[in-house]
């Protein structure tokens, strides 16, 4: 199979991650043997600290440590507001970062957060949930339901509106986000989520899709198979084909089971090994009575949204800003 062309920026990403991939699947795979998760953590800082340097926008920033949902869970949250928003009653975007559930932070979407807070002219909500493999599923999931409760009933603490109310994630974030909407409906808490923003997400407990056969093992195209299965053992306390759960894996779900849920938007990568379970949830979100739209975005790898030199970036942000709007018509 002929290579689909990509940025010249996003050909850089890829040849960095191929030579990062042997060393950060030793990482993994001696912190699965030795339950000694140092070396992921030095990562993790040494990530950090390296993007730390990169000057960003001007925003309003705050941390919050609630606790939130039937079972009292707590959460850290770092709160984006506009410059100049502070007295604003503002439209709650909730963000749930992606990186494998293994990785991500402010730092890694910082800038990402900031242009959905200023684009959207709303308080984004950056849930800082507990990573893998230290916290295993569903502990994630279940801090992004106590944000959600927290926020739902303390909006004014926030000057946010408890009314607007959008989840949104990218790669593992939006499968945090498919997976709140779910619980959300069967918790009783149908109507807080005005809209879900689901960006190249892994909703699936199979490989056998042809872009995870194809584009996943293409150098080229950013993110191996063998780390996605790396990332998805390490969050998952049983093999995934194993725990059939749709909390896990929403896509496992016969349409009948995927009604009443917000209307979403499902942007998908062209050279992604997610592209195609991405687009089949979507299908099956329509197919099941939902407000829904897919968008797959040309010559883009997986993690397009948090890479801003492209074009594909800009479109992206664009594209999920328009249909926040329109959902929460503001």
């Amino acid at each position: 199979m002929s290579k689909t062309p990509i940025h010249p920026i996003y050909k850089q990403e890829c040849d960095r991650s191929e030579l990062q991939s042997p060393i950060l699947l030793g990482v993994i795979a001696n912190a699965m043997e030795t339950k000694d998760y140092s070396q992921i953590q030095a990562l993790r800082a040494a990530g950090d600290e390296q993007l730390s340097k990169i000057p960003l926008p001007d925003i309003i920033k705050t941390t919050k440590e609630v606790t939130g949902g039937p079972d009292n869970v707590n959460v850290k949250l770092v709160i984006y507001r506009p410059i100049g928003s502070e007295d604003e009653i503002l439209p709650i975007i909730l963000y749930f970062h992606g990186g494998g559930y293994m990785f991500g932070s402010t730092y890694t979407h910082g800038k990402s957060v900031i242009d959905f807070a200023n684009s959207a002219h709303a308080a984004v909500i950056f849930v800082d949930y507990s990573l893998s493999p230290e916290a295993q599923f569903p502990l994630a999931i279940e801090e992004g339901f106590a944000a959600l409760s927290w926020v739902r009933e303390n909006a004014a603490e926030i000057n946010g509106d408890p009314e607007k109310i959008v989840v949104l994630g990218d790669s593992a974030g939006g499968n945090l986000s498919a997976v709140l909407s779910l619980m959300a409906r069967d918790r009783g808490l149908k109507d807080a989520i005005k809209a879900q923003v689901l960006i190249y997400p892994y909703v699936s407990d199979s490989d056998d899709f042809p872009s995870r056969k194809v584009t996943s093992d293409e150098a080229d195209y950013f993110i191996s198979s063998d780390i996605l299965n790396a990332f998805i053992t390490n969050y998952f306390p049983v093999p995934v084909m194993e725990l059939k759960n749709p909390y896990g894996t929403p896509l496992i779900l016969p349409v009948e089971k995927l009604t009443d849920l917000p209307p979403a938007l499902v942007l998908t990568a062209e050279c992604d090994g997610l592209r195609d379970e991405g687009e089949a949830y979507y299908s099956k979100l329509l197919e099941a009575g939902n407000d829904a739209i897919g968008v797959r975005v040309l010559g883009a790898i997986h993690g397009f949204m948090t890479i801003q030199g492209p074009p594909q970036y800009r479109f992206g942000l664009n594209t999920c800003v328009s249909f926040i709007k329109d959902k929460l018509d503001i």
